[in-house]
């Protein structure tokens, strides 16, 4: 587990639990930091493309929510224009 410390005025290192300026790191925590660090996303993996499956669910979304946004406000408005006087015919 880390160690909190922090650095007095006299320079010195000293333990301190409540006021954590540094962490000191052991050789398996500095391991799985670096492991997180170094697998960030590069501009190749930003540019690749994906595969067929991932396409087809996001222009399934993306096509339908459009869709249901649409259709909704259609029939909403044709509810409410149904009450409209200005579309009597007597």
């Amino acid at each position: 587990m880390a160690l909190c410390v922090q650095v007095n005025q006299f320079g010195e290192i000293a333990e301190d639990t409540v006021n954590c300026d540094y962490s000191i790191l052991d050789a398996s925590e500095y391991a799985d930091y670096l492991a997180y660090t170094t697998n960030a996303v590069s501009l190749a993996d930003v540019f690749e493309i994906p595969e067929s499956t991932e396409l087809a669910s996001a222009f399934e979304l993306g096509f339908g929510l459009v869709m249901i946004c649409y259709l909704s406000s259609w029939a909403l408005g044709a509810v409410v224009n149904w009450f409209n006087p200005d579309h009597d015919r007597y």
